[in-house]
């Protein structure tokens, strides 16, 4: 049986899973609650053998785990991912702290109340941050690796990639049930 992904019918924190179990070619099922419609997570999430239970969760036979980097990086040390020495697993989570530090100030502005006030400050500080990226990459094509990603690109072309939302019905920004331009 394929290992099985759980997470809402939307991108947030189950996307770069997904995307990395695309670019492993891993097989995987995904189950997706409805948003907004948390019964059934409820309802389900006491009977699967959680012991944090919680969204995303990964089953990976008799294996159950939640928290999307734990998934990330079982997913990684399951295909000898992680880094070849040290220091290549060290900046590994270092760009990967960088980009959670990202991906957060634009969960923050999305889920906020004061999305405006939020996203002006977001937008004051986001030169700043973008800038250390563009150093970064001046003499690199990616952030690890150099390789092409050509299985992500047909995934996101496909019927099974997630394309809106971006986060939860509710969400100021990237919510709801279509773009806002569409």
């Amino acid at each position: 049986m394929a290992p099985v992904l759980g997470y809402w019918l939307l991108r947030g924190r189950a996307q770069p899973i997904r995307l990395f179990l695309e670019y492993l070619e891993e097989p995987y099922e995904e189950k997706r609650y409805g948003q907004g419609d948390v019964a059934e997570w409820q309802a389900e999430k006491t009977s699967i053998n959680l012991d944090f239970p919680n969204l995303p969760y990964y089953i990976d036979g008799d294996f159950c785990i939640t928290q999307s980097m734990a998934i990330i990086r079982y997913l990684a040390d399951k295909h000898n991912l992680l880094g070849n020495d040290p220091k290549e697993r060290a900046y590994i989570t270092m760009l990967e702290g960088a980009v959670n530090d990202l991906r957060s100030a634009i969960a923050t502005m999305a889920y906020s109340a004061q999305m405006e006030k939020e996203k002006a400050s977001l937008v004051e500080k986001m030169p700043d941050c973008l800038k250390k990226f563009e150093k970064y990459l001046e003499s690199k094509p990616f952030l690890m690796g150099d390789k092409n990603l050509p299985r992500i690109k047909a995934y996101m072309e496909s019927d099974r990639f997630v394309k809106w939302p971006l986060h939860a019905w509710f969400a100021a920004f990237g919510g709801g049930t279509k773009p806002p331009l569409s």
